[in-house]
């Protein structure tokens, strides 16, 4: 024993450094008996008075007999100076127990982990020791003090350690530990020098491990490493590795002796709470938190984010950098629970949840989480503030707040809502019955209908009546929604929203609308009186300009012709004012439609100059002609509305010029298709000119260049607006540039027009010459209640070689259609005065007659009545005053004249699609009739977005599969439209796509 004694002596000293104690020693004990063995300097070995002066003797030995206990800790009842101590028993059996016994200072603290954990591995060294001189019988070979074998052998299986014993010098082992092939899978057949050990080591620390084993061997020192082992099953294992030198009698050489331990299950649990410390401190890192643990003085043991310089520092020091203890502290308190306060450090605030514990009988430490919550109480302060701002608007806005608690039956409402209402509920219930009881009865269905909507996830937005607390009824708008609900029992918990009082909205709306109905009437009342002006003039001039082409054929004489020509051109210029008013009527609606024919522009100005002719001439005015280079011999495009163009340019040019000449110009520039391209014309004068600050209202309506030309000069004032209006519709551009007493110059470009050099006859009817034209005397039935209109007719379709029947009631057109063998009906639109259409519709509903065409004759060329008249099955349609080429035109459709160089019945002839490939006509026109001219019918009624989009998208997948330039041009100019808000040009490209319809299928023109 006395040869352990130096290496007991160094490790009783180590033990109690490690274990921060005052004193340690190890003792052996017998019959409630023992021995002090080693001790460190307080205790003296000779005697064990040291010992039992400063210690409980009876719970001593009561821990060294307790086979069953290898380690225990805990506090004596008695007021000693040691008070707390550590036991650890080393070898015990039935007689005997050997025990490291580390006793603490006053503080009454019972020892941790950690310091158990490392006597523990003393203690088995220690029985290492003991074990291996019992061996080697180095010990006192007394038998009373010889462990028994199987002792030995249950302790380090119970443990998993391996003695071994290595002779330095030869590198061979001289004792490898039974349990070896258990534990470690190898023995001493195994293992019989260093080097048979080392090839065991992993590969990965191997290096390492013979490394630190040779250094520290080689100088005859103590150490321990810690590596992994692979087993001969191939398992890998962790091994904790103790070596111990001890010198032999020849003081040149010394044998090492030590243990393996296997510690895999450490390790795998130490594996396992690193991963959970680095969760821990992930989590703490993430959300700012700090975790300590304080003592009893206050001192903080542990820091979460290893900050070391802070273990033992008082907390309120290094917190909250006070002198004085916290008063918020919870180990203040009598009653030791659970707080949450708040701290406020270097401008941040930390929220504290201190959680105190016992660790020993009136012992308390103290658990604290702290949180920085500086962002949180920001985003709070900022909620705060919106809150308040919010409330500041909604009140400066005169808008109330409403929450109904359906749980509860209680009402949140803001001043607002109090003042809108008149009611203040002051949390009292309030059943919701009550509250649609205040409802006016005509809108207790809706805002049920509305709430029952809002159940399945819709908001509510509604406008109603409630009775206000003064027993008077008021206007509110309600915008809310449920904003929590119970699912498991399907019923809402709350509702809110907001509430604002419209009454006086809503007498404004009410007097707006009545307002409004006023101005529809007037403007009915307007459209009415023009329609009638219409119709009354219309039907003279009718006869004028009929009457007037007949004579024409008979009388070629001059100065007599000259004289019809003269009455034919006035009247031109007469029904070009009367269109003027009806023109500008359809522009201000957005009804003017767009009828594109292919035309002879230069016989269009001849003509032009013809009728202004003889006024030029009165005026001593020159009126000039200046045709461009290569103009096309036809175009494409409305001339109608090109001639109104050049009649009101000419006609105002003429006005305002008292000398010298007015010069029409025009040209046309080639794209690069030779196709299409630009028409250009401008009409410019020597007359009076007009004043700069004129120029920019000389376009709008009822304007004349100043205030004395209105009594000097006669017109309606309405030439240029409807002029520029006429231009824009057609996707063009007017410009105007003049000089006082100079004169004016009006520049008009048209784009995008279809030209061709080929003039045949069958492609356009020459309007100004008279046709031999010649029928084959087909029965034509004329309907018309003005006899004057029904002579005009008659003799027109005479004219041209038709048989003629004339009535002059839808009645008397029923009786002839049901007699006679009629081919085709001309009929006004206005035949039926009490049942509007009656007659058409018996044409349509009779087998016999259903398919006769019937074209319909107005004196209203409208957009609202080209529509009506396609609407209600007419099969075409001409207004009046009727020329005879239109005449012509329109009967074209249905006969073939006798003079076969005219052009075929557009009837037995294929559509005329421009650009488009001939097998392609029938399935395009489906597409129109079934999918564009619907949503182009309701896009003429009301322009919306969703309308245009699908418009848009239809004409795109009919121009993927089909090639039809015209049509694919007209679609860009759409969109482009469209993307810049050019409402007006929307408009007008809308207004023009009949021009395609009437390609397809002109049936179906709405």
């Amino acid at each position: 024993m006395e040869l352990l004694k130096p290496g007991w002596d160094r490790q009783m000293q180590l033990i109690n450094k490690i274990a921060n104690s005052s004193c340690s020693f190890l003792a052996k004990a017998c019959d409630n008996q023992f021995e002090i063995i080693s001790s460190t300097n307080c205790i003296s070995v000779n005697t064990r008075e040291g010992a039992l002066l400063n210690s409980s003797e009876y719970a001593l030995n009561e821990v060294l007999s307790k086979n069953s206990l290898p380690i225990s800790s805990y506090i004596t009842s008695r007021d000693d100076k040691y008070q707390s101590f550590l036991t650890v028993a080393i070898i015990t059996n039935d007689d005997m127990a050997w025990g490291a016994i580390v006793l603490l200072k006053e503080d009454r603290i019972l020892f941790d982990y950690e310091a158990e954990k490392d006597v523990l591995l003393f203690a088995q060294i220690i029985a290492d020791q003991i074990n291996l001189h019992q061996v080697n019988n180095s010990l006192n070979s007394d038998k009373e003090y010889l462990i028994k074998d199987q002792v030995i052998s249950y302790f380090f299986n119970k443990m998993l350690v391996v003695p071994w014993c290595l002779e330095y010098k030869t590198g061979n082992f001289t004792y490898i530990g039974n349990q070896g092939k258990k534990i470690l899978g190898y023995d001493s057949k195994n293992w019989k020098t260093i080097h048979d050990w080392s090839k065991c080591i992993h590969p990965e620390d191997r290096e390492r491990i013979t490394n630190l084993f040779q250094s520290n061997s080689k100088k005859g020192k103590d150490h321990f490493f810690e590596y992994r082992l692979v087993k001969k099953n191939g398992d890998i294992i962790w091994i904790r590795h103790l070596v111990k030198a001890i010198n032999t009698n020849d003081n040149n050489s010394y044998e090492l002796t030590g243990l393996f331990i296997d510690i895999t299950s450490i390790k795998e649990n130490e594996q396992h709470l690193t991963a959970l410390n680095n969760q821990l401190k992930y989590i703490l890192n993430a959300t700012n938190t700090f975790l300590s643990i304080v003592d009893n003085n206050d001192h903080i043991i542990f820091h979460s984010h290893e900050d070391i310089k802070k273990i033992n520092v008082k907390c309120y020091q290094h917190f909250a950098n006070r002198q004085t203890r916290c008063t918020e502290c919870p180990l203040r308190n009598m009653e030791k629970t659970k707080s949450i306060f708040y701290d406020e450090i270097n401008h941040k605030t930390y929220q504290v949840t201190a959680f105190p514990f016992e660790v020993a009988k009136d012992i308390w430490h103290m658990a604290e989480v702290r949180i920085d919550i500086t962002d949180r109480i920001e985003r709070e302060n900022e909620i705060v503030s919106l809150k308040k701002m919010l409330e500041f608007n909604m009140e400066a806005g005169n808008i109330g707040y409403f929450e109904y608690n359906f749980k509860e039956n209680t009402i949140k409402s803001n001043n607002v809502f109090n003042t809108i209402t008149g009611y203040n509920f002051n949390g009292e219930p309030i059943q919701f019955e009550w509250l649609l009881s205040r409802f006016h009865p005509d809108d207790v269905h809706t805002v049920i209908d509305y709430f029952a909507k809002a159940q399945k996830g819709s908001r509510l937005n509604f406008e109603c009546r409630i009775l206000h607390a003064d027993n008077k009824y008021i206007w509110i708008s309600y915008s809310g929604q449920i904003v929590s609900y119970n699912r498991a029992e399907g019923k809402p918990l709350s509702i809110a929203g907001i509430i604002k009082e419209i009454t006086s909205s809503k007498q404004l709306l009410q007097d707006l609308v009545f307002e409004r109905n006023k101005s529809l009437k007037a403007s009915e009342a307007k459209s009415a009186f023009l329609a009638n002006m219409s119709h009354e003039i219309r039907t003279p001039m009718n006869a004028i300009i009929g009457f007037t082409e007949l004579l024409g054929k008979h009388v070629t004489e001059p100065p007599y012709n000259d004289f019809l020509n003269s009455i034919k051109n006035s009247g031109k210029v007469l029904l070009s004012l009367i269109n003027d008013l009806l023109d500008f009527e359809k522009i201000e609606a957005g009804k003017m439609l767009i009828n594109k024919e292919w035309i002879n522009f230069t016989q269009l100005v001849a003509e032009i100059k013809n009728t202004f002719s003889v006024l030029a001439n009165e005026k001593q005015i020159a009126l000039l002609i200046k045709p461009g280079e290569n103009f096309p011999q036809k175009i494409y495009i409305d001339y109608l509305k090109i001639n109104q163009i050049l009649l009101n340019l000419v006609n105002n040019a003429l006005k305002f010029t008292h000398e010298g000449s007015i010069t029409i110009k025009y040209g046309f520039s080639f794209y690069d298709n030779d196709q299409e391209g630009v028409l250009s014309f401008t009409v410019s004068d020597t007359g009076i000119g007009i004043p700069e600050n004129k120029r920019t209202h000389i376009f709008e309506p009822f304007m004349q260049g100043e205030k004395s030309t209105e009594k000097n000069y006669q017109g309606t004032g309405l030439g240029l607006s409807i002029v520029q209006k006429i231009v824009h519709t057609m996707g063009g551009n007017i410009a105007l540039t003049s000089e006082r007493d100079k004169g004016s110059t009006f520049s008009i470009l048209i784009p995008d027009i279809q030209c061709s050099q080929d003039f045949a006859e069958e492609d356009s009817i020459d309007i100004n010459d008279n046709y031999n034209i010649s029928f084959n005397n087909e029965l034509i039935l004329i309907a018309d209640s003005i006899q004057l209109n029904r002579e005009v007719l008659y003799a027109m379709c005479r004219s041209i070689n038709f048989t003629c029947l004339s009535v002059s009631s839808g009645t008397e057109v029923l009786e002839h259609l049901a007699s006679s063998d009629v081919k085709l009906v001309i009929m006004d639109m206005d035949i039926d005065e009490k049942e509007p259409f009656h007659t058409i519709k018996k044409i349509r509903n009779n087998e016999k007659t259903k398919d006769i065409p019937v074209i319909a004759i107005s004196t209203s060329q409208t957009y609202t009545q080209v529509k009506k008249a396609y609407q209600n099955d007419f099969s075409g349609f001409l207004s009046k005053p009727i020329v005879e080429a239109k005449l012509v035109r329109e009967l074209e459709k249905y006969f073939t004249p006798l003079n076969m160089n005219l052009k075929e019945s557009i009837h037995n002839n294929p559509i005329n699609f421009s650009g488009m490939m001939p097998d392609k006509h029938n399935v395009v026109k489906n597409i129109f009739i079934n999918r564009l001219i619907p949503v182009w019918s309701e896009l003429s009624e009301i322009l919306s977005s969703e309308n245009l989009n699908i418009f848009t998208k239809e004409l795109n997948e009919l121009l993927n599969d089909n090639e039809w330039p015209d049509l694919s041009i007209y679609t860009q100019k759409l969109e482009t439209a469209i993307k810049s808000y050019d409402f007006e040009a929307i408009q007008n490209l809308i207004a023009s796509f009949n021009t395609f319809i009437q390609k397809v299928n002109p049936e179906h023109l709405p």
